[in-house]
């Protein structure tokens, strides 16, 4: 691969912070294929009746962006890591921000109830692989147009998938980042998992292809787990320059994903019975202002929504309409419940948010 000399200055920056760094992120549960689906992400199988539409994912080659690093140490991460550093290229959807003329649309639905991130359970551990960490072959079928493992990956010792029944893991050797569902560790060096996916942090779009049919992770949408995901230094330094990943209900969303995505959920026969495609945007149209009240949290997030927004690449399946992920080996609790506590009486951040969140046409 040749890289420009800008990109290949920050292709050694990033090497060496993959070095140095272990991160974690847990990924939710995505299910993609159907009658207009082409993969299933737990199988990577082509749905009965399905078939490889022609919709072409994004791509582009370009460098990640970076700052100085933080001087503060991301609870309760051991490792300090750079302020502003967001995966995928200068040219990937999730580093544009919303067109200047934007579009809007309301859908109700999406605050028919409480907003939610998941920070534990169905949310992604991410781990930046040291040179240390023991080599793991990884047993793992042929999925989402990646071919059969074993797939050889560096990773913490330790490592493995959310304790939910998931168990998605985020494992980043070098440049390349894979998304391993049903990721089980057999010992050190040997570990078993359902599908996965892989893209580039410095020159991938964080989304896949469609032709040819490869997905860039586990994503219902094809997209990669790390895309969007909330990290510690997004909070100890209040800002994140990538749009958000979110899940919605199946009642909000429509069958017939656009671009970037690349599938839906095999159910979406089904389940999808709403207006809001997979691969979707929604967000904070300008010049609305800001509510009073929130925390750094919460402003974060508020800007973020309103300067990149949050694509849509999965389906939840409990009772709240929108879900977040926040990295649960970057992020604590202490940062995250402001975001999503209700139930003690005052109104969470993301209650004061959602009502100003509509739908990019």
């Amino acid at each position: 691969m040749i890289f420009g000399s800008t990109s290949w200055v920050k292709f050694r920056v990033l090497a060496v912070i993959g070095a140095v760094t272990i991160l974690g992120y847990i990924v939710t549960r995505s299910l993609a294929a159907g009658p207009l689906a082409a993969f299933e992400p737990e199988t990577g199988s082509l749905s009965a009746g399905a078939s490889i539409q022609s919709q072409a994912g994004s791509s582009g080659n370009g460098v990640v962006k970076f700052a100085a690093s933080s001087s503060t140490t991301p609870t309760p991460s051991p490792t300090v890591v750079p302020s502003s550093l967001e995966p995928f290229a200068s040219t990937s959807p999730w580093n544009a921000p919303l067109p200047a003329n934007a579009t809007w649309r309301d859908e109700p639905l999406l605050r028919s109830n409480h907003w939610y991130v998941n920070s534990t359970q169905y949310s992604m551990p991410y781990a930046i692989a040291a040179p240390s960490d023991p080599m793991v072959s990884i047993t793992v079928p042929a999925s989402w147009g990646w071919p059969a493992g074993p797939v050889s990956m560096a990773a913490p010792s330790g490592l493995t998938g959310d304790t939910g029944t998931d168990k998605t893991v985020i494992i980043q050797n070098g440049t390349k980042v894979c998304d391993f569902w049903h990721f089980v560790r057999g010992s050190d060096i040997t570990a078993t998992s359902s599908s996965y996916g892989c893209t580039d942090v410095v020159t991938g779009s964080g989304f896949g292809t469609s032709s040819p049919f490869k997905s860039a992770g586990i994503r219902a949408a094809g997209a990669s787990a790390l895309g969007g995901l909330l990290q510690g230094y997004n909070f100890t330094t209040g800002v994140k320059h990538q749009a958000l990943a979110v899940s919605l209900l199946g009642t909000l969303l429509k069958k017939g994903w656009v671009s970037p995505a690349i599938a839906e959920d095999g159910n979406s026969g089904t389940n999808y019975k709403g207006t809001i495609p997979m691969g979707a945007r929604i967000g904070i149209p300008a010049g609305i202002s800001r509510p009073t009240g929130m925390t750094s949290g919460g402003n974060m997030v508020w800007d973020t929504l309103q300067t990149y927004g949050a694509y849509v690449v999965d389906q939840n399946y409990g009772t709240n309409p929108v879900v977040l992920y926040a990295d649960p080996r970057s992020t604590s609790s202490a940062q995250v419940a402001p975001l999503r506590v209700w139930w003690n009486g005052a109104p969470a951040d993301l209650d004061l948010i959602m009502p100003h969140v509509r739908v990019l046409e």
